[in-house]
């Protein structure tokens, strides 16, 4: 369900951090250096050009929190799509759409400076916002009006259904009473159809081709699997079963990074996960997701039952707890979809 988030910029610091990100974009053009912050690994760094791809553009609109439980609470609820109202003085100002989100302290800091030290940075990238002007009065989202926010905060589910179940959908009630239209944009899932469609066709068949192309299978399948020296971990790590769906058939387990392959320093065991083979693809397309807390996230476009039991659904961790995936590693690959 689309969701709709507030945040406020009634002390005066923050209202100049409007014009630093909300009401002008920030050039990432202009940004030097790295803004993930380290997981010790030269390799888990994100660059300028990946961030740029990681937003989907040169310029960005841009919020983001202090780091409390409270705010991060409410930042980690937040989905693609989901609404972004910005108030101040009793009334609506601004309205956009969430394009993805991301923790970096030195993005915020580069942005908008230091607070005794802390930054903003439970960082959130949106469609470029709209300007409005309501009165909180104005707007109905329930029986009881909304007097006033506090900081960072998300409309209840109670007050969401009441929108729909009045209007027909939020989106309506968007249009409706903010007299405008905010197309969320495109999926970010990855298109492989667009590959496949480049893939010529074979022009012709030659049997004496087969035994060259069983050996093409059989390298592509052991790529997949993961190195033997890293498989081989992964698989007595988590006693050689899925770790989701403890399947124990050998030929179908992969060792999946966590943070994608980029030299032997990612074949780490703490940055790997046994899974499936059907499930690593879901993974590496990140139509499956695995928070720091081990839990499992599978994406609302994902329509097959027995894919969506596991949503909700903690994985099978290692005994050995120097075995257990890395919660930083989890943290950045859940942030970061194009990592």
């Amino acid at each position: 369900m689309t969701q709709v988030f507030i945040f406020t910029a009634g002390q005066s610091a923050a209202r100049a951090h409007l014009d630093d990100s909300i009401i002008s974009p920030v050039d990432l053009s202009k940004l030097e250096g790295t803004f993930v912050e380290s997981t010790g690994e030269e390799d888990n760094l994100m660059t300028r050009k990946e961030l740029e791809n990681f937003v989907g553009d040169k310029s960005i609109f841009c919020w983001g929190s202090m780091p409390t439980e409270k705010n991060f609470n409410t930042w980690s609820r937040m989905n693609k799509g989901d609404y972004v109202i910005c108030v101040y003085e009793s009334r609506y100002r601004f309205i956009s759409r969430l394009k993805t989100r991301l923790n970096s302290f030195d993005l915020a800091k580069y942005i908008w400076g230091l607070d005794v030290g802390k930054t903003w940075q439970y960082m959130y990238f949106l469609t470029e916002p709209i300007p409005i002007d309501f009165h909180l009065n104005e707007i109905s989202m329930g029986d009881s009006p909304i007097k006033g926010f506090r900081g960072f905060a998300r409309i209840s589910d109670e007050r969401i259904e009441y929108v729909i179940d009045k209007f027909g959908s939020l989106d309506q009630f968007i249009k409706d009473n903010f007299n405008v239209i905010i197309t969320p944009e495109k999926s970010g899932v990855f298109d492989l159809d667009s590959f496949r469609d480049k893939i010529k066709d074979e022009e012709h068949f030659d049997v004496n081709d087969i035994e060259d192309a069983r050996k093409k299978i059989n390298t592509s399948i052991c790529r997949r699997q993961g190195q033997r020296k890293f498989r081989e971990k992964v698989l007595d790590a988590y006693g050689r079963k899925c770790a989701i769906t403890n399947c124990s058939i050998s030929a179908t387990l992969e060792a999946a990074h966590i943070i994608p392959y980029k030299g032997l320093a990612t074949n780490h065991i703490k940055n790997g996960i046994l899974l499936r083979a059907d499930i690593h693809t879901l993974f590496d397309l990140d139509l499956l997701k695995i928070d720091d807390n081990y839990f499992i996230h599978i994406d609302k476009s994902i329509d097959d039952k027995e894919y969506m039991k596991l949503d909700g659904k903690s994985i099978r961790l290692p005994i050995n707890p120097e075995y257990v995936p890395s919660k930083q590693a989890l943290t950045q690959r859940f942030e970061y979809k194009k990592i």
